[in-house]
């Protein structure tokens, strides 16, 4: 999508990846380490970026 990728989050249905956290070596069925959090509309996105604890 011109906006992201959508991941597969299996029993958590699809996740969107927005394009500014996508990566130039990311490639359709390569596995991908992201952070998932519901955003201010509580839609389920991912982050390659690692949270503040």
């Amino acid at each position: 999508m011109d906006f992201g990728f959508y991941l597969d989050g299996l029993n958590m249905g699809e996740i969107l990846l927005p394009k500014r956290y996508m990566t130039a070596d990311m490639e359709v069925g390569k596995d991908v380490d992201v952070f998932v959090f519901l955003d201010g509309e509580e839609r389920i996105v991912a982050t390659t970026e690692t949270p503040f604890c």
